[in-house]
This record gives structure tokens, sequence and C-alpha cells, in this order.
């Protein structure tokens, strides 16, 4: 026997033709609230916008994908798909179909969404003969990117060019290649504590909800008018892959606006895909703080103490000095002689370091604050307050 689920959070709505923006979105995010236990409300947050932008994909220079990620099993990372498939135009579940399949489907109108999980047996060391499928996926982040295929027809050899673009979230272990992770929101998921609590996903009924919920956002969607966004807090090209969201937020108002360029910060910064160079050089800033000059013993003895040093190499031993030069190396930062106590040691300084810094891991403009999140304790479905309303 089940004990009892925690106390749904979804507010009171109007009728769905009177829904506002906020209240849509809002009801959205309460209902992934009670199935998904996400690493932050930024996440949850992300999570809305994009299945809010999957209804108009016409309106978008490019769709991200939706990537949730984790290193292990039972992060709750297929549950957010099963969710999210009732919430969205034309779901469809595509791990185990062809890139044939793909392709056609994509091809069809109306744009289907697709949603691929263990998506490590594509990108990662699992990964074989996933070429042309990866191609895809690679490509239709851009509205109008085709893929192109050979024909045979009558004896004669062709080519076609083949639709690529539609939205996609993902789900798998471990880390995505950049060519994908670029075009991603990442989701870093996390197993649930003994005290998270979140209600358990029952097709029969829940998906019932989630279609309601689909509704809503088809008709709310349908009317919202769109501008380009002002203020984007992130640049090139994660610009690209939040401007679809925040144009979302910015439509709805209220508190979503805030809302979104705090997501888009917080999870650009910590997506956890950034590359060793860079992730080096994001360290380095900290490890210096304020300080001009550092040995380099020192630097590797204080980055040996973060996870991503300490086990830096396959073998599990920690960066090196040699590692730290041959890194750097590639931001046209040397070694050079430093004095410490009065004498000479080979290190770096933050002058050294200012260019690869200001290059490559710039300070995040100022977090906008963000409304407390008023939870309404509401048992009812949509429907039932549908009903109601309307009584």
């Amino acid at each position: 026997m089940e004990s009892n689920p925690p106390t749904s959070t979804i507010a009171p709505i109007a009728p769905i033709a009177d829904m506002t923006g906020v209240q849509v979105l809002d009801a959205v995010d309460a209902f992934l609230a009670r199935f998904i236990a996400y690493p932050s409300d930024d996440a949850r947050h992300a999570h809305t916008l994009w299945l809010a932008h999957t209804w108009r994909m016409k309106e978008w220079e490019s769709t991200p994908r939706l990537a949730f990620m984790s290193p292990e099993k039972g992060s709750g990372k297929t549950r957010a798909l099963e969710v999210s498939e009732h919430l969205v135009p034309g779901g469809v579940r595509v791990s185990q179909a062809s890139t044939a399949y793909i392709v056609a489907k994509v091809s069809a109108d109306p744009t289907p969404t697709l949603f691929y999980d263990e998506i490590d047996t594509v990108y990662g060391p699992r990964a074989k003969g996933n070429e042309d499928l990866r191609s895809v996926l690679n490509a239709g982040h851009r509205r109008g990117a085709t893929v192109g295929r050979g024909t045979w027809d009558k004896g004669e050899l062709g080519a076609k060019d083949y639709p690529a673009y539609c939205a996609v979230a993902l789900a798998g272990l471990g880390k995505l290649p950049d060519t994908i992770a670029d075009r991603a929101v990442v989701i870093p998921m996390k197993k649930r504590k003994p005290t998270e609590r979140v209600d358990p996903w029952r097709e029969r009924v829940n998906a019932c909800q989630a279609t309601e919920l689909a509704e809503c956002l088809e008709s709310w969607m349908a009317k919202a008018e769109f501008c380009w966004p002002k203020n984007m807090p992130v640049q090139d090209r994660a610009a690209d892959v939040w401007e679809a969201l925040v144009m979302v937020a910015d439509a709805a108002g209220g508190h979503w606006p805030a809302r979104a360029r705090h997501a888009a910060i917080v999870l650009t910064s910590n997506n956890g895909q950034a590359s060793a160079g860079v992730q080096l050089l994001s360290d380095l800033r900290t490890v210096f703080g304020n300080v001009g000059k550092l040995r380099s013993a020192d630097i590797v003895a204080a980055l040996s103490k973060l996870p991503e040093w300490e086990h830096f190499h396959s073998n599990g031993t920690a960066l090196t000095a040699l590692d730290l030069s041959k890194l750097l190396k590639g931001y046209g930062v040397s070694s050079r002689d430093v004095l410490v106590g009065g004498k000479p040691y080979k290190g770096y300084t933050a002058d050294d370091l200012r260019d690869a810094w200001d290059r490559y891991t710039p300070v995040m403009s100022a977090i906008p604050a963000i409304p407390a999140i008023v939870q309404v304790s509401n048992a009812q479905t949509i429907a039932d307050t549908h009903k109601r309303n309307n009584e």
C-alpha cells in the first residue's frame, strides 16, 4: 500500500481561455514539482519554459536541447521525460528508433517533439555506429536546418535534404560532448535524498492531468506575443540556447522574466560541461582571489583539493605542475619566475592570467533576484477547478 503522496502545489486556475501566461506557467511548474526531484528551482523553471516553447516552434531561430544528465542511475531522468511527453505537441519516444525513422518523423507536419532516453548510448563510451543519428541531433537545433541523404531511384543516384529542426529532450548518464552540450540546457539530476518526496507517477491517472495542462499551454502560447528579449543575461552561444525560453518568460510577464534570466545564468555557469582548460581557468580565478602571484606548487596543492583535479589522471593521480603548464599553454599563459618570500620560484601571476580569464571565464552579470515561490495547497485536478470556476 502506497503512503499518502505529498500535497499538490497546483494553484487554483481559471478556465483555459481566461488563463494568463503567469497562471499557465505557474500551473505547469507546480505540476512538474509534484513528480520530479530537481537539483534546483532554476532547473524546474527552465524545464517549464522549455515545454512552453515547443508549442510555437516556428517563432524561434533555434531550439535548445533539454538534457537531463546524471552520474548514476535512479536520478529521475526517465521520469522527467515521461512527464514531459504529455505536455508537448506530438511527443514521441525515439530511443529504440532507427535514424531513418527519426528523419522521416521530423520531416512530417506537424513537427514532433522527440524524447531520447539513454542518450549515452549515442554519445558516450558505449556509442557505436551512431554517426548518422548524432548528425541529426546536432544539426536540428537551428531553424531551417537539414540533413542530407543519398537517394537511389530507378538506377539513378541522387541527393535529398530532409528537415532536421525540432525540439528534443534527452536523458542519459555521464556528460554530453561539447557538440551537443553547447546547444543544450543541461539539468544535472541527482538521486533523491530520503527527505525529498515526490508523488508517484501513474500514467493512467496523471497523464490525463498533464494533457489538460498541455491544453492550457497550447491555448496561451497560440495567442502570446513575442519580442526579441532585452537584457539577455548570457552571451554568444549561450544566448542562442536561452533566447526562446527568455522570450516565453517575457511574454508571460510577472515573475517569469526574472526566473528565466536567473536560471540562464545559474545553469549556464554550472552546467558541468566546461572543458578541462576552461574549468582550470575558472578554478584559478578562485585560487588566486586577490593575490597577485603564486608558486606553481601552491597552485597545484590548492587545486588538488578539488575533486576534478584530485583525480585528474585516469589512474586516479592528481594534477601536476607539468599538467598545469600544458593546459595553460593553449591559452597563451606560461609560467615565469616569481618572488615569494624573497626567493625565486616557478609560478604564475594574475596579470598573465587576466586576458584568458576575461575571454573564457568572464564574471557573470549580477544574478537577478527572483520572487519567493508561493505554494498553494490544492489537491484538486485541473478539470475540477475548471468545473468549479464554471459553476
